[in-house]
């Protein structure tokens, strides 16, 4: 199982979705925290 964790994105959606790309496939994404700016 592949597990993408992130945290700290404040509303910067446009390195999220480059991070989620390059990591590609996994199985469950989890998000940490502060994802609002």
């Amino acid at each position: 199982m592949k597990i993408l964790v992130v945290s700290d994105t404040h509303g910067n959606t446009d390195k999220l979705s480059m991070a989620i790309k390059s990591c590609e496939p996994f199985d469950m994404l989890i998000h940490c925290g502060d994802g609002i700016r």
